[in-house]
């Protein structure tokens, strides 16, 4: 795992920004709505830069298959890109996807600036992820480069450990 250095977004200890977008599913949701909705303690917020892309497919494929254990130790997994709904739609059912994909098209890519993942250069969401917890403060972070997947392992942790 590659992990990139530096401060980046809403450092640990700090109130995530608040957001809502489309889901796949074409609903606006917040991250509180999604976190409350799975009956969980805590968020993942993984953002990412494109669906259908072969390492974010790697990516979501290792999230669905640790979601049950993430989701049982109280975290639900919420994934954002800057693609549009019907494209994480496709992607989330061609994936199988069980988590939640939101939006971040329009403004292009104004979740992620917010949570410092936009990529200003290239135009979508850099390889961040937050963990919040029931208050909406960030407990953890990870960036991970570009082209490096991230191991998702680290965040099952048993429910009491934040």
């Amino acid at each position: 795992m590659t992990v990139e250095t530096g401060a980046v977004g809403p450092q640990v200890g700090t109130a995530a920004p608040s957001l809502s977008l489309a889901s796949h599913f074409g609903e606006q949701l917040s991250l509180d709505e999604c976190r409350r909705r799975a009956d969980a303690d805590r968020v993942l917020v993984v953002f990412f830069p494109f669906a259908f892309s072969p390492v974010c497919s790697s990516e979501m494929r290792e999230l669905a298959g640790m979601y049950e254990g993430l989701l049982s130790g109280g975290t639900e997994v919420v994934a954002v890109s800057c693609d549009p709904k019907y494209t994480l739609a496709a992607w989330a059912q061609d994936l199988g996807l069980p988590f939640v994909l939101l939006s971040d098209f329009w403004p292009h890519g104004a979740a992620a600036r917010a949570f410092g993942a936009f990529d200003e250069q290239r135009g979508f969401a850099r390889r961040l992820t937050f963990l919040l917890d029931g208050e909406g403060a960030v407990v953890d972070t990870e960036h991970s480069l570009t082209g490096s997947k991230r191991d998702f392992s680290r965040f099952l942790n048993p429910a009491g450990s934040f």
